[in-house]
């Protein structure tokens, strides 16, 4: 099976291949990172909506800026 670490890297090229911005790829790829350390092991492969809004609770639940985890859904959702 293919590591999270991987899986991130490949997303990157993609990001690239798509044409985003630098600034764009480094903010997403930072939040991809974050998330693959709070699936604490699960895989990238294995995410669905579902666990992308547990995700999205759990920042909310952070207190983090209001935008913070609507951005974060928007970086999670290009890859699922």
């Amino acid at each position: 099976m293919i590591s999270n670490s991987e899986l991130i890297k490949q997303f990157e090229a993609d990001c690239k291949t798509r044409g985003l911005a630098e600034q764009t790829i480094s903010s997403y790829i930072i939040k991809t990172r974050a998330f693959s350390n709070w699936l604490d092991g699960r895989s990238l492969l294995k995410i669905d909506r579902s666990i992308l809004k547990q995700y999205i609770n759990y920042l909310k639940d952070k207190n983090l800026k209001h935008q913070e985890p609507q951005y974060s859904f928007r970086c999670h959702r290009s890859y699922v």
